[in-house]
């Protein structure tokens, strides 16, 4: 069965869509009405038939299977492009952005313990220590603004990359398209003629 479809993940597909039709109301009414064929029997005759029913939907598969390749193709080209761009546009942001936030955190810190330090120094001195505590929260306020910078960032660059469109959907709807035009043209009508063979005959479908 490989043969007839480019990928294990497309023969699986297919071995579903067999599954599906098999438990729709109209083959299990058939199946009621025959009892020397049964779910299995039915099951190994569709599979064994699948070059001729793949056939009934031939162009709705290459067309299915050209968008996938498509799609998949875009991913990694966008993949790439998507990394040198990140790299080129915000790299150097980034890194200026994480070197703010840690020297402004170291400063806010060597400023906090230079203030403890010397405050048994400046108990008299009161321009001192409001000078030191101003110094602190100036470098505490860079850090937290340096970082709230970069999370927007961050989160614009996630955005952007979610606007932009990956083909899914066009791989979804070229699935389906061929899923139906197998099921009805190709799976569906050959379990009708086995089922009226087996009950025109009498006999089991398989040996």
């Amino acid at each position: 069965m490989q043969h007839w479809f480019g990928s294990d993940e497309h023969r699986r597909q297919y071995e579903q869509f067999v599954d599906d039709a098999l438990h729709l109301e109209e083959t299990l009414s058939g199946l009621a009405a025959v009892p020397n064929l049964n779910v299995e029997q039915l099951r190994t005759a569709t599979l064994d038939a699948t070059p001729s029913i793949a056939d009934a939907a031939r162009d709705e598969y290459d067309r299915y299977e050209r968008t996938e390749q498509r799609f998949e193709s875009g991913i990694r080209q966008d993949f790439g492009a998507s990394m040198i761009e990140a790299g080129e546009s915000f790299g150097w942001f980034a890194l200026a952005t994480a070197m703010a936030v840690i020297v402004a955190g170291i400063s806010a810190v060597v400023f906090l313990i230079v203030g403890y330090v010397l405050l048994p120094l400046t108990v008299d001195d009161s321009s001192m220590q409001h000078t030191m505590q101003l110094a602190s929260l100036a470098a505490v306020g860079i850090s937290l603004g340096a970082a709230a910078i970069g999370g927007l960032a961050m989160l614009a660059v996630a955005a952007r990359n979610r606007a932009r469109p990956t083909g899914e959907v066009e791989v979804y709807l070229a699935r389906e398209e061929w899923r139906r035009a197998i099921l009805h043209r190709g799976i569906l009508p050959f379990m009708r003629s086995r089922l009226r063979e087996a009950s025109d005959e009498g006999t089991p479908l398989l040996g």
